[in-house]
């Protein structure tokens, strides 16, 4: 479903002239095609080794349109045959073979050549399907990571034959024997139809756990294909692997990240029931329909509340059902004490965060609603109600700063869709742009706003004042701030889903004189630094990953294969310039890592490094997850989650 979501998704903006979103192009029961088309039985030829030839270079074939009606009620209304998008045919057709493919390494190894028959061609020439020797490249006493030794890039296409294709196969096999829960993960990005023959090119993802520990395996294929007389089973005549990459986690007893949800939450029997509860099963009671109701993005925070040395957990719910605050004790659970500290709020509440705003040495909470922010402070036993702060109606998050430096936390709060912009329970339609928005440069959302903390509960509206008013109505997910300039002040960075990005400098500080504050603002430089990163921002991480004393930027984007095969075909948007053709395969591309480059400016280096496949990533904070003083990612990712586990 997810696939197919995001599929639409870029379908919607090759029929609409001005690359324009509506939202019920989006709405999965709601799709109904108009235009119908159909594919030429013969296209051309491929040049060479089909396998070996940049999948980039080579042009797709053509669609012819036809007038039709539309589906019928009852039928598949994603049915891209129907519709002349026989690259997407064939996307799914590939995917089911190489998953076929990859199933064998679990079947016994004197069967794997006879079941092989039939999924790859007797005259096959490619890479094996692992390379045949790997360098350690990074070990620890909890990780081994391996690459080929010898860039697979570099190796000629045609190394081995059909037989011992098989045989890599079976070496495979070899490695992911006794693994009950092997997981096996196709992604094509990329379709070539040429005649009897055919182009795709894939990511590929193994992960099981076996008797050395977890083993995950990421390769990137170019597939060579035989079509045959039957269009569902071509044949595997060629295989080129651009990249290779093995994660060991070695075994110690215990998974690295374990789910403790039963242990932590056991003795709370009514919230584990609330926990545990899907959304989908929520959904059906809430009265609210406004404001991304069908996303599902509570949000959460983690602060010592009261001062025993552990972090207490403030969870947000859905519509109706009561905040949480979980008090964690000595033994390691915890105990809900939202209703005695006075903060099991029942509204809608996208986010929350912890802060010392009356600087008094212990941590005030700010809850946001549906309209505003509910600011509380901390009284040692409870928390009691001081402001509550009018926003924008769909505010998704707020982030803390003393972004003027007169020793008061102050807030910044982002806010995606327009007051009024959705009230009823058939548009309300999450993370999507709004009916008439541009779909590269939506302009449609709700104004973000600075809140300066005066002291005394008291906060002003200075979002004017302080030069963050310009262009301030994008759909604005999530904001962090940090001194990128080492200059001694606070910067913020702004994400905005369908839209650039901001990053806003911060001129107002006199850091030479701070006692006498400069008349400055706000500058936004996001483009002239290179921080821009068009796409679908929804979140965004600072830290130093190189640890060259400067800080780095990781914003969460949206990988979608569906959106890298259709923004390469010639037919997609073919009136536009290509300028705009390439804005759009850039939202398809994934997450964005931006390197300091230590003299005000940022180097995209996602993809040389390797973190642009986040997924549909939400949150994308540096952690160092193995003590070893280097930041690593942590992407938490995805949309909708069901019993189809191909959503995911």
């Amino acid at each position: 479903m997810l696939d197919r979501f995001k599929r639409r998704r870029f379908f919607g903006l090759r029929r609409r002239g001005q690359i324009r979103v509506p939202l019920i192009l989006l709405c999965v029961f709601s799709i109904v095609l108009l235009v119908l088309w159909t594919v030429r039985d013969n296209p051309l030829q491929p040049p060479g080794d089909s396998a070996a030839e940049p999948l980039s270079q080579r042009q797709p074939q053509e669609a012819e349109s036809v007038a039709v009606e539309p589906n019928a009620e009852g039928e598949n209304p994603d049915d891209p045959s129907r519709d002349g998008w026989q690259t997407e045919v064939f996307a799914n057709t590939a995917k089911h073979q190489l998953e076929a493919l990859l199933k064998l390494i679990q079947v016994p190894s004197e069967q794997v050549a006879e079941k092989a028959d039939q999924l790859i061609s007797v005259d096959f020439e490619g890479a094996e399907v692992m390379p045949a020797s790997l360098d350690t490249i990074f070990s620890d006493e909890r990780f081994a990571v391996q690459a080929p030794g010898t860039s697979v890039s570099d190796r000629p296409a045609g190394t081995v034959d059909r037989s011992q294709f098989v045989e890599s196969l079976k070496r495979l096999g070899k490695l992911f024997e006794h693994s009950d829960d092997l997981r096996i993960e196709v992604k094509v990005v990329g379709v070539v139809l040429d005649g009897p023959r055919a182009t795709t090119k894939q990511k590929i993802a193994l992960n099981a756990r076996t008797s050395r520990g977890r083993i995950e395996q990421h390769a990137t294929w170019t597939a060579g294909w035989l079509l045959s007389s039957d269009p569902e089973h071509p044949q595997l005549s060629s295989l080129a692997m651009t990249d290779f990459q093995q994660v060991e986690a070695r075994d110690q007893g215990a998974a690295l990240l374990a789910d403790c949800t039963q242990s932590v939450l056991g003795s709370q029997e009514n919230v584990l029931k609330q926990i545990l509860t899907g959304y989908p099963e929520q959904l059906d009671r809430t009265q609210d329909w406004r404001y991304c109701v069908l996303l599902g993005t509570p949000g959460l925070a983690v602060a010592d509340i009261n001062n025993d040395g552990l972090e207490d957990i403030y969870i947000c719910q859905e519509t109706g059902i009561p905040n949480l605050l979980l008090l964690q004790q000595p033994d390691g659970s915890v105990k809900n004490v939202a209703g005695e500290w006075g903060v099991d709020w029942i509204h809608n509440s996208p986010a929350a965060i912890f802060a010392d705003f009356d600087n008094d040495g212990d941590q005030d909470i700010a809850v946001v609603v549906t309209g505003g922010i509910i600011v509380s402070s901390n009284e040692g036993n409870r928390f009691e109600k001081k402001a509550f702060l009018p926003t924008a109606d769909d505010t998704r998050s707020v982030s803390i700063a003393d972004f003027d430096g007169d020793g008061r936390l102050d807030l910044y709060v982002c806010v995606y869709g327009p007051d009024g912009s959705i009230t009823d329970r058939e548009s309300a339609i999450a993370g999507i742009s709004y009916r008439g928005s541009l779909y590269h440069d939506a302009t449609e959302g709700g104004p973000n706003s600075l809140l300066h903390n005066r002291g005394n509960w008291q906060f002003a509206d200075a979002t004017e004042e302080m030069g963050l008013g310009e262009a301030n109505h994008r759909l604005t997910l999530a904001a962090s701030w940090e001194d990128y300039d080492n200059d001694g002040d606070l910067d913020l960075y702004v994400a905005n889903d369908y839209a650039p990005n901001s990053l806003f400098r911060n001129d107002i500080v006199d850091t030479a004189s701070p006692e006498s504050r400069s008349k400055g603002r706000f500058t936004d430089v996001a483009e002239e630094v290179g921080a821009t990163d068009q796409a679908n921002g929804m979140s965004v991480s600072w830290g130093d990953h190189n640890r060259d004393g400067w800080m780095d930027l990781y914003v969460g984007n949206m990988f979608s294969s569906a959106g890298n095969r259709i923004t390469t075909q010639k037919s997609f948007k073919a009136d536009a310039t290509e300028d705009i053709r390439s804005t759009l395969k850039r939202f398809a591309r994934g997450n964005t890592l931006l390197e300091n480059q230590g003299d005000g400016t940022f180097k995209d280096t996602s993809e040389s490094a390797g973190v642009t496949m986040g997924r549909w990533a939400w949150s994308s904070p540096f952690v160092d997850l193995n003590n070893d003083g280097w930041e690593d990612m942590l992407i938490v990712n995805g949309f909708i989650t069901g019993e189809d586990k191909r959503d995911l």
